[in-house]
């Protein structure tokens, strides 16, 4: 049929997809183009629940529900690969007044499934790359390292291996961090797993003798346009912060609009005391540090510890 892309020319766009914008939507517009199709899904399905876990359209798909592929009538085209727990579908429909699908049509799908699925593997490979680049090459990246789902650790800088050398709180074998006891190892898996999860950020404190660390751990997002994207990467950014570096508590209420009390708070919060060590520094009860917190939050809009701490290390003090 004239103006039908030959298969060569479908194939080198399903490998190309992953590195362009709009890769895999001008791929399912060409699939369509050679099998004669009105609009095609593809789809990435769940391999023990059979759910629809992402979804792609092509562009020229327009007010079509999922009965639209699924009704014989319309002659729908169904093609699906299963490998290394990757489960693929595609789901080309053609209107119900052209004729129906051939063998040869479905014949070409069914060639062209394993390499979809191969191209979705190495594009979410390639996510990982870009997303580990891109962390990696930003100016001043400090003390950083990356993990990975897995909480393996895949990157770490020259100044964070510098620092890990010095401290007994934390400890890089095998790929992993230790931190020094157990309740705050749960702390920092817990948040990793929710950062990942939530594709947020978060911040803990790893108290020293001398001034504060924190672990500032942010969701790098995948490089990839489009639903079938990398799972991501979590960076883990060590804070070093000394005691008298945060202490100006008159310029703290003076940036932030805070109380003389409020300022000591958060002092003192950014520092890295819990509330209860607040309490008895300033010899006042729990309840009214915590009354005092709740007034800085509404202040500064924030919303937790570790965003006011972020707050206040950023103020030019």
């Amino acid at each position: 049929m004239p103006g039908e892309p030959d298969l060569t020319t479908v194939l080198d766009s399903i490998y190309f997809a992953p590195h362009k914008k709009s890769g895999w939507h001008d791929c399912l517009n060409l699939i369509c183009a050679l099998v004669c199709g009105d609009a095609a899904r593809l789809l990435r399905i769940d391999k023990q629940t059979e759910h629809v876990i992402a979804e792609l359209p092509s562009q020229n798909l327009v007010g079509a529900d999922d009965s639209d592929f699924q009704n014989a009538n319309n002659g729908a085209l169904h093609g699906r690969f299963v490998a290394d727990g990757l489960v693929v579908e595609l789901k080309v429909r053609r209107a119900s007044e052209g004729d129906r699908f051939t063998p040869r049509d479905r014949s070409v799908l069914d060639e062209l499934m394993p390499h979809i699925a191969r191209a979705l593997r190495q594009g979410s490979e390639y996510g990982v790359l870009k997303d580990r680049q891109a962390a990696v090459s930003r100016p001043n990246q400090g003390a950083l390292l990356l993990l990975n789902a897995q909480q393996d650790v895949v990157f770490v800088s020259a100044r964070a291996k510098e620092w890990l050398s010095q401290t007994s709180r934390m400890a890089l074998r095998d790929n992993h961090l230790y931190l020094s006891s157990y309740k705050k190892q749960t702390e920092f898996s817990d948040l990793v797993r929710y950062c990942m999860d939530e594709r947020g950020s978060g911040m803990m404190a790893l108290p020293e003798k001398t001034g504060a660390v924190r672990l500032l751990i942010s969701f790098e997002e995948a490089g990839i346009d489009g639903i079938f994207e990398s799972n991501g990467l979590i960076a883990v950014f060590i804070l070093t912060i000394e005691r008298e570096d945060i202490d100006d508590e008159g310029a703290i209420a003076h940036w932030l609009g805070l109380t003389e009390q409020e300022a000591r708070i958060a002092t003192r919060i950014a520092q890295g005391d819990r509330p209860a060590d607040i309490a008895g520094a300033l010899s006042v009860s729990l309840h009214t540090v915590r009354h005092h917190l709740k007034s800085i939050y509404r202040k500064t809009g924030t919303h937790s510890q570790s965003q006011l701490t972020a707050m206040v290390l950023n103020l030019p003090l």
